[in-house]
């Protein structure tokens, strides 16, 4: 069985699940697979999954294949945060 860490984010009105191009891939997952409601670094490095559609779409494909998924959360970011991933560039713009 493997085990997939995501860390789970979130601000004041919404929360991300940070997956990487990597675990993306390991999930048989692309960006045509996400939503237009999700976020990713300007290198496509990390994937910030949106709480409602993509990241359960995400631990679904894993748990799918015999795969655990292990969620870490992290205190939430104010907007303004310089990692809040409101900051980064949309997947689908």
């Amino acid at each position: 069985m493997h085990i997939t860490t995501v860390t789970f984010v979130s601000d004041p009105s919404h929360g991300w699940g940070l997956v990487t191009k990597h675990q993306l891939a390991h999930a048989r997952m692309t960006e045509n697979d996400i939503s237009k409601f999700s976020y990713c670094t300007p290198n496509r490095e990390i994937y910030a999954l949106e709480e409602d559609v993509d990241l359960p779409k995400f631990i679904h494909k894993l748990e799918s294949m015999g795969d655990k998924v292990e969620i870490v959360d992290n205190p939430p970011f104010d907007e303004n945060h310089r990692d809040n991933p409101r900051r980064w560039d949309y997947v689908h713009p």
